[in-house]
């Protein structure tokens, strides 16, 4: 998972764009970095953070391209 790749959350969801993945400090490293998000609702645009195990990337039609 990198910025500006496109997820969803597993349990489905709003397409939202990764804008920062942070990592835990050294005590909790062994948990999942936390990923903040955004998206729209209607017209509203929204921000939230997910732990990353609760995402999926998913590859739009540009990434694919851009990768083969």
């Amino acid at each position: 998972m990198k910025t500006g790749q496109v997820v969803r959350l597993k349990t489905g969801g709003p397409l939202m764009a990764v804008v920062e993945i942070q990592s835990l400090p050294a005590p909790t490293s062994d948990s999942e970095p936390i990923v903040d998000c955004v998206w729209f609702e209607g017209k509203a645009f929204v921000r939230g953070k997910f732990a990353a195990d609760a995402l999926e990337c998913l590859v739009t039609p540009a990434l694919a391209a851009a990768t083969a």
